[in-house]
């Protein structure tokens, strides 16, 4: 992570150098399920900060039930492109659950996220 410009701490959580490898190995789209920490924590923000430096859109996918039978982590689904494909940069999609992700029409519906990278709610 800090070749990527990221100082790591003792919070910092396992997925968060797979997220920065991905973009620092040259692809040009990301898409992972992680723990919606992303959006909560504010050791995350650096990292929020760096997807809003490298990718031109950001959507990301929550959902209201947890995806994962078992285990007991909220997560959400980060697409990410360098590319920008419509007026909006970074949106938020709010879905029951993950059936209704195959029906999900990414091109009608957008809801826009404000730009700033500071930390997210608490």
């Amino acid at each position: 992570m800090r070749h990527a410009g990221l100082t790591p701490t003792r919070l910092t959580n396992i997925w968060m150098p797979f997220v920065v490898a991905a973009r620092c190995s040259g692809n040009l789209t990301l898409a992972m399920v992680i723990p919606a920490e992303l959006l909560q924590v504010g050791y995350a923000a650096q990292l929020r900060k760096f997807l809003t430096e490298h990718y031109q859109s950001i959507t990301i996918v929550t959902f209201n039930k947890l995806l994962f039978d078992g285990a007991q982590q909220e997560v959400v689904l980060l697409l990410a492109n360098t590319h920008r494909f419509s007026s909006w940069r970074y949106r938020l999609v709010e879905l029951e659950d993950d059936r209704r992700l195959a029906a999900y029409d990414f091109r009608l519906h957008e809801r826009n996220l404000p730009s700033s990278a500071g930390p997210g709610p608490r």
